[in-house]
């Protein structure tokens, strides 16, 4: 399944939310306007369980906003209940970069703040061609 937010309008099944009430969208910019650059944020990790996981990840909905996060994206492997990768879209690098400062210092090196994480997150700040 894969969850994908940018706001808070949710649809069933490949989940898409938005604070615009408008859909997030994978289609290219209108005829003779450049595309919109995006930084993700890309982040996998085991997980001990997935609700206990994700019930951890919406109680930082507000630390996300606040961060600049645009929109993410949830997913998990078709053969392994207890992986999850996340996307999560940034204006720019840097805010990129300070929210996973963010995560390592204040949700992951402390257990009651990531409970459901099982060993250590591989990250990767990644820009749009």
């Amino acid at each position: 399944m894969t969850t994908t937010q940018t706001g808070s309008t949710t649809q069933t099944g490949s989940t898409t939310q938005t604070g615009s009430g408008t859909q997030a969208s994978a289609s290219p910019s209108a005829p003779g306007t450049p595309p919109r650059a995006t930084t993700t944020l890309h982040i996998e990790h085991p997980v001990t369980d997935y609700a206990t996981w994700h019930a951890a990840f919406d109680r930082f909905a507000a630390a996300r906003s606040q961060a600049g996060v645009r929109a993410y994206t949830i997913r998990r492997p078709v053969d392994d209940d207890r992986y999850v990768s996340l996307d999560l879209e940034f204006d720019d690098r840097e805010a990129a970069a300070r929210f996973l400062r963010f995560l390592e210092e204040k949700i992951w090196a402390i257990p009651s703040n990531s409970p459901g994480l099982a060993g250590s997150p591989v990250t990767r700040i990644l820009v749009t061609c």
